[in-house]
């Protein structure tokens, strides 16, 4: 049985020393000590599928798009082999991104994912992040509208 402890540092440790890094070779380094060779990361068509192409999207297209990422674990529950962690991602906007050009905005938004242990390491992972709030404030798609914001903020 996976140590619940455990796999809350390898969750922290992925987000908070290898996305947080900014650096290529150290977020590869951090992704092969948390994520098993056979890894198996989204559940979306077209997600990155194992551990070679996960490490090619954070470092070929969030690192090259987004600068002074810095991940923080908000909240984080483990049971078993099971972990669910509620990440904080803020990050500048300095290179192309889905055809936009560099804005220097500050980005912010939240992640849930649950990730699942098998040995020392995590074997597979399912997690959704809030890119339609990361487009909003890009100015790719609509923000709310005025009426529904009052609503939703009291």
């Amino acid at each position: 049985m996976s140590d619940p402890e455990r796999h809350k540092e390898l969750v922290r440790l992925w987000f908070e020393q290898g996305v947080s890094s900014n650096d290529p070779e150290t977020a590869r380094r951090v992704a092969d000590e948390v994520f098993a060779e056979d890894y198996q990361d989204g559940d979306t068509p077209g997600a990155p599928q194992n551990r070679e192409q996960f490490k090619r999207m954070i470092t070929e297209r969030m690192f090259t798009a987004f600068s002074d990422v810095v991940a923080k674990v908000e909240h984080i529950l483990a049971e078993g082999d099971m972990a669910a962690a509620y990440v904080r991602v803020e990050m500048t906007h300095t290179g192309t991104f889905y055809g936009l050009p560099a804005t220097g905005k500050r980005i912010v938004f939240h992640e849930a994912t649950i990730s699942f242990m098998e040995g020392e390491r995590v074997r597979k992972s399912r997690g959704k992040s809030d890119w339609l709030s990361v487009l909003q404030q890009l100015g790719l798609a609509p923000k709310r509208p005025e009426q529904e914001r009052r609503i939703l903020e009291g």
